[in-house]
């Protein structure tokens, strides 16, 4: 993945201690209702196994540009998640076909003993400065922050919620 990388963060508090929530489980268990549910903007997303490992698509329109992501899970610890997807296809106003480079991490850290931060980071690399520069000016970083700030909330309240009912795991 490209260095030179814009990226966007979210952060808020989830009430559960950091060993009551596995994000891993919490991504592979997300219905299709449930991706819609957290933003207008999610069409659609799907998770399957591939040679190379465990994969997702997702799909969604951002600032009126659809996006369909394939990620690989290049991380999946309880505790941090890491997608990579190295080519998105980026529909420009759904019309121009263009490729970005996308990041996707979410991961929890200890905040107290009944508490955790949730960090939910998008990074979106462009493949030139050409694009970086078009997408400044058409607003894409606003969008993309706008988009972050709003489905990473509905994220968190339902990781929190799913996990609420579920009994913390054994003490090693």
């Amino acid at each position: 993945m490209n260095t030179n990388m814009t990226r966007f963060f979210y952060q808020s508090t989830i009430g559960l201690p950091v060993d009551a929530i596995d994000l891993y489980q919490w991504l592979t268990h997300i219905t299709e209702a449930d991706y819609q549910g957290f933003s207008p903007a999610h069409r659609a997303i799907g998770l399957c196994q591939k040679e190379d490992g465990e994969s997702m698509i997702n799909v969604e329109s951002i600032g009126g540009n659809l996006l369909v992501q394939h990620y690989t899970i290049v991380q999946k610890e309880r505790q941090v998640l890491k997608l990579i997807s190295p080519r998105t296809d980026a529909y420009l106003f759904h019309l121009l076909k263009v490729h970005v480079g996308v990041e996707w991490t979410m991961s929890i850290g200890y905040q107290d003993a009944t508490s955790c931060e949730f960090t939910c980071e998008i990074g979106v690399s462009y493949p030139s400065a050409l694009l970086a520069i078009a997408a400044q000016l058409v607003a894409g970083h606003y969008f993309i922050r706008r988009h972050l700030q709003e489905e990473a909330p509905q994220f968190a309240q339902d990781i929190e919620q799913k996990f609420r009912s579920v009994p913390p795991p054994p003490s090693p």
